[in-house]
């Protein structure tokens, strides 16, 4: 035993090269192998970034009232240049994804000071990390963030003064955390210096103002809307299962014991990586985490995790028990991280994700842009990223991330509502967890309910997921809109369903399908609204020209304008399309009459 011990500690630099680029061949395999997927609130980044590249702002909605409902700066500033340039936004986000984890290692491999111990075993949990995979495709800075944290301690303990001012202000532009901890290791770097302070605080210090007052708050819109919300899971519970089997603390625990005089020359990185970690969390802990899908305002301690581990492998003395000690610790933690059934069930998620896109919001979204007039608002409950993004309306998120008014007034439910009709949206998309009617918790009920809603609204589609049960996006469109816009048409509408387009009968809560001229026509008589009656009438001069019933469609549109010009122009029309038509005589009649 002494003897393979004594052997393990005279490991040549070689092996680990060869377990460490193993583990990056893995890696690359895992990632090529991963689904090209995007998390729904990409777009609310690709938003925001087109905006700005656009219309030269960095808002929701150009033109209106500025709100901030993205995490970060950095990644949208990035977008908006790609953008700029002709570039995909999706292309890119997943370029920069991929780009930024794999950065991530070569930063750690230079913090672990090359081919040793420290760096095989931190490389080797970072790049069999699992949730890394989903994330680098996924679309938002996680693996940026994590990236800029390693980078930001790496320049710390390698005393590069100017990379380490680069690097904490890029840490502070990523995600609002990122603020905090690099405030807690600027005044850690040595020897210290006022001036290095006064180097970082006047660029961020330039940026926070501008800010501030353009959007007129101090934090994001995100974290009013998250800590304003109530919490629709148990978050202790998901952190309990993160941590229980990523971050392996009772092996930590006895690194730390044996190399007690490295972590004592570190002891302020180690007080403010813990006081980072714990604000953070007890702000994760009272705030519904939108989207916390693959531990993903989670994963940022893992990277901390594996900075710890590396420092201490790096300084401790590669005696039998540091090593026996290492291999405890990530043996079984290599296990987790290459099973089979976790990988598999992070894969499932993503593609399911992107399928859900694809059938549902997507189409949507392309819908809507397509026909539905420019200036008409959109309202969203809750799914803002994808729908708004392609539709390119004006959109009212009732998911409260990118409106100040629901994140940051506590309206009370009859607010709420009167919130909902004021800009008088033409088209309103809510999520539903039934296929047969709205359901999407009390808010949703309320406004479906409401006596403007149904006098205003009618379902006209409903979007369905080959691969997601329980999931649904009801379309409704303000009946004007509705009875004189073609229907929503290829996209999936329930099991063994078809593509099929509805409207509520008028005055019932029937859904009728608006696909033919004979519909359309009952539709129309059934109308008790003047101007609904004479949109479907409308409708039905357009879609079916060559029906028998269009010449009387369109007298009753001709009579029903105000303008003498109108009605005149449009009794010619009907004289000179069907001039057989028993209506002929009375249009001619009429036309000397306003002669």
């Amino acid at each position: 035993m002494k003897n393979i011990l004594k052997r393990i500690r005279k490991l040549p630099p070689l092996l680990f090269a060869l377990v460490t680029l193993a583990a990056l061949a893995y890696s690359i395999y895992q990632i090529a192998d991963s689904p090209r997927w995007l998390v729904d609130d990409a777009y609310i980044l690709f938003r925001y970034a087109e905006n700005l590249a656009v219309h030269g702002e960095l808002n929701w909605n150009p033109g209106e009232n500025p709100t901030e409902g993205y995490t970060g700066i950095a990644l949208v500033w990035l977008l908006a240049v790609g953008i700029k340039a002709g570039i995909s936004p999706v292309i890119l986000t997943h370029a920069i994804g991929i780009l930024f984890y794999f950065l991530g290692a070569v930063i750690l491999f230079l913090a672990f000071r090359g081919f040793n111990l420290a760096s095989t075993v931190g490389l080797a949990l970072y790049l069999t990390a699992p949730f890394y995979y989903i994330h680098a495709w996924s679309g938002l800075e996680t693996t940026m963030f994590t990236t800029a944290i390693i980078f930001a301690i790496y320049c710390l303990t390698a005393r590069r003064e100017r990379l380490f001012i680069f690097s904490i202000l890029f840490l502070s532009l990523v995600r609002p955390e990122g603020i905090l901890l690099a405030v807690l290791l600027l005044p850690l770097f040595r020897p210290f210096r006022r001036r290095r302070i006064l180097w970082y605080l006047i660029p961020f210090g330039v940026y926070f103002i501008w800010r501030w007052s353009y959007y007129g708050r101090f934090l994001p819109n995100t974290f009013y809307a998250k800590v304003a919300a109530e919490t629709e899971e148990d978050t202790l519970g998901f952190l309990a299962k993160f941590a229980s089997s990523y971050l392996r603390l009772p092996g930590l625990l006895a690194l730390i014991y044996v190399s007690w005089e490295s972590v004592r020359k570190h002891r302020l990185l180690v007080a403010a990586a813990t006081f980072f970690t714990a604000a953070c969390l007890i702000t994760y802990l009272s705030s519904h985490l939108v989207m916390n899908y693959q531990y993903r305002f989670f994963v940022a301690f893992y990277a901390l995790a594996i900075l710890a581990l590396g420092l201490i492998l790096l300084r401790a003395e590669r005696n039998a028990r540091t090593v026996l000690l290492a291999l405890v610790l990530i043996v079984p933690q290599l296990m987790i991280n290459t099973d089979r059934s976790v990988i598999s069930y992070s894969r499932l998620y993503a593609s399911g994700h992107q399928q859900l896109l694809e059938d549902e919001h997507i189409p949507l979204g392309n819908y809507l842009r397509e026909h539905v007039p420019p200036n008409e608002w959109l309202v969203v409950h809750k799914d803002a990223g994808s729908i708004p993004y392609h539709s390119k309306l004006k959109t009212v998120d009732f998911g409260r991330l990118n409106d100040e008014f629901l994140a940051t007034g506590n309206p009370d439910r009859e607010a709420v509502i009167d919130y909902f009709f004021e800009r008088n949206p033409g088209a309103a998309v809510f999520t539903s967890t039934s296929y047969e009617m709205l359901e999407h918790g009390e808010e949703a009920d309320a406004i479906k309910r409401s006596r403007g809603f149904n006098l205003n609204y009618t379902l006209v589609a409903r979007y369905s997921c080959r691969r997601r049960k329980r999931y649904y996006e009801f379309l409704f469109l303000r009946r004007d809109l509705a009875a004189v816009l073609p229907p929503p048409s290829g996209f999936a509408t329930g099991p063994q369903r078809g593509n099929k387009s509805y409207n509520s009968a008028p005055g019932t809560g029937e859904i009728v399908r608006l696909d033919s001229a004979d519909r359309i026509w009952r539709f129309a008589e059934d109308a008790d609204d003047p101007d609904l009656r004479i949109s479907a009438l409308k409708r039905l001069i357009r879609d079916y020209p060559d029906d028998h019933r269009v010449p009387e469609a369109m007298w009753e549109t001709i009579v029903a304008r105000e303008e003498p010009a109108a009605r005149l122009e449009g009794l010619l029309d009907l004289v000179e399309r069907f001039p057989d038509s028993d209506l002929a005589p009375k249009a001619l009649f009429t036309i000397g009459f306003i002669n």
